[in-house]
């Protein structure tokens, strides 16, 4: 067996180069540029980079600090969005809720310039998944089955709304020029 040949780091230490690092994309852009590391992240979001956000006036968006969704070029992001009416109580059972929280991501999609056909990813989290996944399959179904996205269905131990059973993320992709 080879033994790997020792280099030398910064310091002045020799560590093997199998066991060299490579270092995270935003510390070297960090260091060209002078600039600490936030300010980059910063800059991606920025406006002029293209970046459209949607709100849709939910009491949580305020008080967490985030946006229902945002445009990036092409790409659509939706927050987590829970099935719950005007007033924010669960609009019902699993697949009551599963519509309720697809027509309001369907709805931020829509804001951003993006139809139900461009959602590519939906990433559902049930309270009892292997008790309700029939129902939040249906109530997805429902939206997407002409042009089902890539799906998963993950199991949590609770949601920020009591008696809320289905939280939903999605993401899209808008041809260009829309």
């Amino acid at each position: 067996m080879r033994r790997p040949q020792a280099v030398r780091q910064g310091g002045g230490t020799l560590r093997p180069s199998s066991d060299r690092r490579r270092r995270p994309e935003w510390r070297n852009v960090s260091e060209r540029t002078g600039e600490p590391a936030e300010g980059i992240v910063a800059s991606v979001c920025s406006p002029r980079m293209g970046v459209e956000r949607h709100g849709s006036g939910t009491p949580w968006e305020a008080h967490v600090g985030y946006c229902r969704a945002l445009r990036v070029g092409s790409r659509i992001l939706v927050s987590g969005t829970l099935g719950v009416d005007a007033d924010g109580r669960p609009a019902g059972d699993a697949e009551a809720q599963t519509r309720a929280a697809l027509a309001r991501i369907v709805g931020a999609v829509e804001a951003l310039g993006g139809s139900a056909a461009d959602v590519v990813r939906t990433r559902m989290f049930a309270l009892a998944p292997q008790r309700d996944w029939d129902a939040i399959a249906a109530g997805h179904r429902a939206i997407f089955g002409d042009h089902p996205p890539v799906s998963t269905l993950v199991g949590t131990s609770g949601l920020v709304v009591p008696g809320c059973l289905v939280e939903i993320e999605a993401e899209a992709e808008v041809p260009s020029g829309t």
